[in-house]
């Protein structure tokens, strides 16, 4: 009566079509690029060798950790490529919570012992390992190129947990009755935009909000075109920027990547977003 005797069945990533598993990785390597990064040929090969079935995702990661654990390849090499791997294999679980603590373990799961002072980029002052998975509790700026070198006021750090709670049980709460598909879009994208600009942690933020972003559109049954991460990552962030800068706020961006993202658009992404003057 309850459909007791039908069993449980273990999820395999590895049993994903082929093309699934390519737009996951697309998507893992292009991000890499928010962050100045960029994933080595020797991890794009372990990645094709898993789309063609030749190696399971489980020894993919175990190789590309031998690999590293012997001393090849450079720092920054080796961020994007575990933290390739790591995207790629929670994209791939069916699963998805829609909660902050499910944010966080997406963090974690993604940055566990890569967020280091060696890393290029770090602050002068950042002299020990980020804590992942854990809400960053000092406060942050960054000079941002389209701001004409003026920071996203970032949330307080004693903020941090009760904006996220606020904005997802308004997430929650959101009927989306009635609405066309781009008015979905459109919605969705502004919450994710809406989690980074609090920027729960202390590094990682868009590689991590994306990853759980991506989940939450397609539990909604959005299909997500890898393309525009795969390759206007750095627009992405760009957008992210002009949509949460509130003296000048400027979400046309973010719908054009929404756009390409989501509803099919053809718009032209590979510009750098030209940065604001910054006259009061």
């Amino acid at each position: 009566m309850y459909a007791e005797e039908i069993p449980y069945k273990i999820e395999d990533i590895d049993d994903l079509p082929r093309e699934e598993k390519r737009e996951n990785w697309g998507i893992a390597f292009g991000l890499q690029a928010v962050d100045g990064l960029r994933p080595s040929g020797y991890m794009r090969g372990l990645a094709e060798e898993n789309i063609s079935g030749g190696k399971t995702h489980a020894q993919v990661s175990d190789e590309v950790k031998k690999y590293y654990s012997e001393g090849k390849g450079s720092i920054a090499e080796r961020e994007a490529d575990i933290a390739s791997e790591r995207i790629k294999f929670i994209l791939s679980e069916k699963g998805f919570s829609f909660r902050p603590c499910a944010l966080q373990e997406i963090h974690r799961t993604i940055f566990a012992g890569l967020l280091n002072p060696e890393m290029p980029g770090f602050s002068e002052f950042i002299t020990h390992e980020i804590p992942v998975g854990s809400y960053r509790d000092y406060p942050v700026t960054k000079q941002e190129r389209v701001l004409g070198g003026a920071t996203v006021d970032y949330a307080p750090p004693g903020e941090i947990e009760a904006a996220l709670e606020h904005d997802f049980e308004r997430e929650e709460r959101f009927d989306f009755a009635g609405l066309a598909a781009d008015e979905k879009a459109y919605h969705i994208m502004r919450f994710i935009s809406g989690i980074w600009q609090i920027h729960p942690f202390g590094d990682g933020n868009t590689r991590a909000c994306v990853t759980f972003g991506v989940k939450y559109l397609r539990s909604l049954g959005f299909t997500v075109d890898n393309g525009p991460f795969e390759r206007n990552s750095r627009f992405f962030r760009d957008a992210l920027v002009m949509d949460n800068y509130r003296k000048n706020r400027n979400p046309e961006y973010l719908k054009m990547f929404t756009e390409n993202l989501l509803l099919d658009g053809n718009n032209d992404l590979s510009f750098e977003i030209p940065a604001i003057s910054l006259i009061y």
